[in-house]
């Protein structure tokens, strides 16, 4: 997915800062090469400066301790983590685009389906309707409304077939696959009559009772908020503010310690200075060194910066402040968002038995108004609304069922963890947990003494 290479390049480049921060508390180095051209007169005889001069120079120093240094450096991994727990935000962002594309396909796919085998229930009804105008029966006009019913339902299948080509080019652009790239998604089981079956998942059976229903959403409140991606770069990113502020505070009092040396070798030496006069040799002052070198160790205290570093603290200290409150936030919306996609996926689950009931009625009646028509004890129109209502009904029913699947998907995005993807083991262990909880609530229920 291209937003997702997005996010991960964006990862990348905080690595490398990581990196560029790190490089102060490593040993520096750098080598120099110039000429340097001086003015004659202000030369001193017997001295290490010459006129025109050459020179090689190699320096190298070290910081043995810095705290803004030590802070710029930590802070940033932190910060870097916190880019990668966005990161993990994106990836869950984009599987929960992906399942509703794929969703989104297959809901397409059910429809036309439907719609073709309405079709060709009008078609026989078409025959039918011929036969019946044979024998006499029926009139021209009940023939001309059959085939005016066939068209609108030939419109129908083509509209279908194009959305069902539309969400394929949507799913393959969220995969980041060639949009018009064959992609045949695996559907829902299929029933005899042909109906989308819901899939199974753990926490369907808990939504049959009100209790049970409660402590599956503590249950997965609580799974949120140990996945969340969002809560747990927050707690990262404040962790990080909180280091900056510790180590302003100490950069107030704390000195920086460094050592630093290098050497320097004068290639080329001439005009005045360059060497040394015969007469002032001669009383022992040395010809110049063209090599040389120093090393020093340095202590900086900070004195005085207008002020602004008490300033810097207290923005980080009322920065901690705030990010407290955005991870109360995230806390927040993860436990809103937790029980209404529950609230979503537990009515969703109850549509999906009501619709196929709804389905199957209309389905019999459908039945039993064509055997009536069949044998003219009913006219066009019974057996016209009767086809309709049941087309109506099972495109409900098979939105039902995708729509408990979408709903599903909602409530793994909000609880941080797509669990149709789990391994066996994974989803065992999943089970087992929510068992376990909801045993353990029952049993602290039956235990509780009698409220007074």
């Amino acid at each position: 997915n291209l937003d997702l290479l997005v996010s991960e390049k964006f990862v990348d480049a905080g690595e490398e800062g990581v990196k560029r921060d790190r490089g102060p508390l490593l040993p520096q180095g750098q080598v120099q090469t110039g000429v340097v051209i001086r003015d004659p007169d202000r030369i001193v005889a017997g001295g290490q400066i010459a006129e025109r001069q050459g020179s090689t120079s190699a320096r190298a120093s070290q910081s043995i301790y810095s705290e803004r240094a030590w802070t710029r450096f930590k802070s940033r991994k932190l910060r870097q983590e916190g880019r990668e727990y966005g990161y993990f935000t994106d990836v869950l962002d984009i599987m929960l685009s992906s399942g509703a594309a794929y969703v989104g396909v297959l809901r397409a796919q059910a429809h036309a389906r439907i719609q073709r085998k309405n079709i060709q229930l009008t078609r026989e009804y078409l025959e039918l309707a011929r036969v019946r105008l044979e024998v006499g029966v029926a009139n021209a006009s009940e023939l001309y409304r059959w085939q005016v019913t066939l068209a609108e339902n030939q419109s129908d299948v083509v509209d279908t077939r194009a959305f069902v080509d539309q969400t394929k080019v949507e799913l393959n652009r969220v995969l980041n696959r060639p949009s018009e790239q064959p992609i045949a998604p695996i559907d829902l089981p299929i029933d005899d009559a042909g109906r989308a079956q819901p899939p199974e998942d753990p926490i369907g059976k808990y939504m049959a009772d009100p209790w049970s229903f409660e402590q599956l959403r503590e249950f997965m409140v609580r799974e949120g908020l140990r996945n969340s991606p969002e809560a747990r770069q927050i707690a990262v990113q404040k962790d990080a503010r909180q280091r900056i502020k510790e180590g302003r505070a100490r950069e107030l009092w704390l000195p920086e310690l460094f050592l630093e040396g290098g050497v320097q070798d004068d290639f080329w030496r001439d005009g005045e200075g360059a060497t040394t006069p015969p007469l002032l040799e001669a009383i022992g002052l040395p010809q110049p060194d063209k090599f040389g070198w120093d090393v020093g160790l340095f202590l900086a205290i900070p004195l005085s910066r207008g002020g602004s570093g008490v300033a810097d603290m207290r923005e980080n200290a009322i920065l901690v402040e705030r990010l407290g409150a955005e991870f109360a936030r995230v806390e927040q919306n993860i436990d809103t968002g937790v029980r209404t996609e529950l609230y979503n996926a537990a009515a969703a689950l109850a549509s999906v038995g009501f619709n196929r009931n709804a389905a199957e009625a209309a389905a019999n009646n459908l039945r039993l108004v064509t055997d009536l028509y069949r044998r003219g004890k009913v006219d066009i129109i019974t057996l016209t609304d009767a086809q309709t209502q049941s087309l109506v009904a099972d495109l409900a029913a098979a939105d039902a069922a995708y729509d408990y699947v979408l709903a599903l998907l909602f409530v793994n995005r909000e609880a941080s963890h797509f669990r149709n993807l789990d391994t066996v083991d994974a989803k065992e262990d999943f089970s087992r947990r929510l068992n376990e909880w909801v045993l353990a609530a029952e049993t602290a229920e039956i235990t509780a003494p009698p409220a007074p």
